[in-house]
Parts: C-alpha cells; sequence; structure tokens
C-alpha cells in the first residue's frame, strides 16, 4: 500500500508502508500524470517502511528507472538484500 504526501510544489513523497505491486505502479502513474502536468523538473521520493521482498524492490528500481522525473528511493527500513 502506497501514502501519497506533498512536501511542497516541487516534490513529493510516497511512502510504501505494505506491499508494492503493479496496482501500486498504476495509482502512482496515474497521480504523476494529473499532478505535475508533464513539468519534468519535479522530485519524488520513494519512502520504504517496510522490509518488501525482493521481487517487489525490483519492481520499485524498475519503476523508478522509467519515470521523466528525478527520483529517489529512501529506505526507513534496513533491507538485508536488494
Amino acid at each position: 500500500m502506497v501514502y501519497f504526501h506533498y512536501t511542497n510544489e516541487e516534490r513529493l513523497t510516497i511512502r510504501i508502508v505494505d506491499d508494492f505491486d503493479h496496482a501500486d505502479t498504476e495509482r502512482i502513474a496515474l497521480l504523476l500524470e494529473g499532478s505535475f502536468n508533464n513539468c519534468f523538473d519535479k522530485k519524488v521520493t520513494f519512502q520504504v517502511e517496510t522490509d518488501l521482498p525482493k521481487n517487489q524492490m525490483e519492481l520499485l528500481g524498475i519503476f523508478c528507472g522509467r519515470l521523466p522525473y528525478e527520483n529517489q528511493i529512501d529506505l526507513k527500513y534496513p533491507l538485508l538484500l536488494w
């Protein structure tokens, strides 16, 4: 499950507090498309607050790599293997 938090007009923090799957990527993409209006200088931070399995972390990494916005993954939970 993901939660959205606008820090300011240029930055969006997305908190991941439970499983991460394709439905979450679709929700995030829809929100980004509707909110940022093709302004590609925006910044998106993904706060991972749970221990995601390796395949879910890989999905998140692939999704971030395809975003047209500056992004980062902030791991709040100590992951042993990614």
